[in-house]
């Protein structure tokens, strides 16, 4: 039971943390939110605030912030009949959507930056700060090294390897909450270097998949049909989906 809250926290803030990020970038480049939402419906509360709708909802499995504009969402849509046409995210600039898609990304790098670093301090002074840095560097490094031996494993048929979901995350951090919080700290910036770069993989239903897509658009000098897009997202979110599900099965196995 201890784990699971403590999954759930993580993963709630990990989550807050990430659409944070391109919440602010879309105000920055004055893009309507309709709403910002931490976890999957139904909603336990919501408030309104100008134009945009706060949610928290039942299920801490994710989040989401529903940007005007995005995707398939057009001027017929009746939720957006409060928003200027200059709003609209499929109206800005190229340049301007991407930093809006890699926001999220780059808050889920800072953060980890900021618990490392802090954690550092709080055992060593402030001669903790570099070697804080340092470690945030090192963890980002064997990251970037484990994903890619995954997906390496995955498409020669070397297997998942000792890659865990949802099930042995959260064992993982029960298991370090009976350690400390610091330990929990730890594995919180791990997990979020890991959101942030596999965010960047150019897969669909992924920030990187749809800064490829406005990357393509830019190049073909033409948006893609947004009928194309919804297919792609939907087949590439139920991929995500499967591989969730084996891995979880992995992980519940391997509690026996």
């Amino acid at each position: 039971m201890l784990s699971t809250l403590i999954f759930l926290a993580v993963i709630s803030i990990l989550v807050f943390v990430h659409e944070l990020g391109h919440f602010l970038a879309a105000r920055l480049f004055g893009v309507g939110v309709r709403s910002f939402a931490i976890g999957f419906q139904p909603t336990v509360w919501s408030k309104t605030v100008g134009q945009t709708t706060y949610k928290i909802n039942a299920i801490p499995m994710g989040g989401y912030v529903a940007l005007v504009g995005e995707g398939d969402d057009t001027e017929d849509n009746l939720d957006n009949k409060h928003f200027r046409k200059d709003q609209y995210l499929n109206n800005k600039l190229w340049w301007q959507k991407i930093i809006i898609l890699i926001a999220g990304i780059m808050f889920n790098f800072i953060f980890a930056a900021l618990v490392l670093v802090v954690l550092s301090v709080s055992l060593h002074g402030l001669s903790g700060f570099v070697s804080g840095w340092q470690l945030y560097m090192h963890v980002t490094g064997e990251v970037v090294i484990g994903i890619g031996q995954f997906f390496g494993g995955l498409f020669s048929g070397g297997g998942l390897g000792d890659v865990s979901g949802p099930v042995g995350i959260a064992k993982i951090l029960g298991d370090a909450a009976t350690v400390g919080i610091g330990q929990v700290a730890f594995l919180s910036a791990l997990l979020s270097i890991n959101l942030g770069l596999m965010n960047l993989i150019p897969f669909p239903a992924l920030d990187g998949g749809q800064i490829m897509v406005v990357i393509i658009e830019q190049i073909i000098g033409r948006p893609l049909s947004p009928k194309v897009q919804g297919i792609i997202n939907m087949i590439g979110f139920g991929a995500l989906i499967l591989l969730m599900v084996i891995v979880s099965v992995k992980d519940v196995i391997n509690l026996f």
